[in-house]
């Protein structure tokens, strides 16, 4: 496994039954990375007084189980537009080397509407998304949302989903021409053409690709409404469309009036005060565990070989 800066307790890394749930030394070896990463993010915000809270699972884990939810693959914070702002301009200067503040403006290609914090010198790659051979960086991640202001009046939040979508699905698109270069791996011939032809344009398709024009204006449209003159706020990027769904999303800004810190393993992080509130909406009964499934549905993980390396011990470069 590669070098930590947090310290971990004694046996942290041996195989352990929580909840009736085997969670491997493998895995074991992942949450520390995750670990590490979340110690690092906290540093550096705690150090310039940025305000973030727990998310999704790592709230229902910090809560529930003081840690991970056994079964449970990563580590979510969220933060209001205004101090995600703050931490995009000193993200890049204050991490540093193996961590890498990664967003589509530090590492072009990403678009994923929110950042991410990653272990350059490991793997962590979403299977859904292997075949592609993204060139961003892939290492092991700690994911940062951003919360935007809902408007309170329905048709304007409808306006504003439909807006936001269309961008980041033409940024995407656009970006095919440039760095996101998706590879055909499925037809071997094919995709050797596809790579040289690619390679032969990558220049004067450069000059096409409009994905930083299309991602500035989706980032304009999700921060419309600022979160202090709304009754509601969400993470714009994951607000699905289906009413039944987006109820679980969106959420009272009052929950995050206040702020309570609870244990997550041998750390302590920081939980929005109506933390139940936003349980009860995302889970329903979420006292009572219920074994799920890894968040991301599949993850490659190597905590002791980046991903280039991976990638390069596959022929691809």
């Amino acid at each position: 496994m590669v070098e930590l800066k947090l310290a971990l307790p004694d046996h942290f890394l041996e195989e352990e039954v929580r909840d009736g749930y085997t969670v491997s030394k493998e895995m074991k070896e992942v949450w520390a990375v995750e670990l590490d990463l979340l110690a690092e993010f906290m540093r550096v915000c705690d150090r310039h007084g940025i305000v973030y809270y727990a998310d999704a699972g790592t709230i229902l884990g910090a809560v529930r189980h003081k840690g991970f939810i056994p079964w449970d693959d990563d580590i979510d914070v969220m933060m209001m537009r205004d101090q995600y702002d703050k931490l995009q301009k000193i993200g890049p200067e204050e991490f540093r080397h193996p961590y890498f503040f990664q967003t589509q403006w530090t590492d072009p290609g990403t678009l994923r509407g929110h950042a991410q914090l990653r272990n350059s010198m490991t793997t962590g790659i979403r299977r859904s998304e292997e075949k592609w051979h993204f060139r961003f960086n892939q290492g092991i991640f700690l994911d940062i949302f951003p919360i935007d202001g809902v408007p309170d009046d329905n048709a304007l939040f409808e306006i504003q989903l439909e807006k936001a979508e269309m961008l980041l699905r033409k940024a995407k698109q656009s970006a095919k021409l440039g760095d996101r270069y998706v590879s055909d791996s499925s037809n071997p011939v094919k995709g050797a053409v596809k790579a040289l032809c690619h390679s032969l344009l990558t220049g004067p398709a450069k000059f096409l690709d409009k994905s930083n024009t299309y991602y500035r204006e989706y980032e304009a449209v999700v921060s419309e409404y600022s979160h202090a003159s709304t009754e509601r706020v969400a993470k714009f990027f994951e607000v699905p469309r289906s009413e039944k769904n987006r109820r679980r999303r969106v959420w009272k800004r009052s929950y995050f009036d206040s702020v309570v810190r609870l244990p997550f393993e041998m750390l302590e992080i920081p939980v929005p005060g109506g933390y139940e509130g936003i349980l009860e909406q995302f889970y329903g009964d979420w006292r009572t565990p219920v074994r799920g499934s890894a968040t991301h549905g599949g993850m490659i993980f190597d905590t002791s070989r980046s991903y280039r390396e991976y990638f390069a011990a596959k022929g691809i470069v």
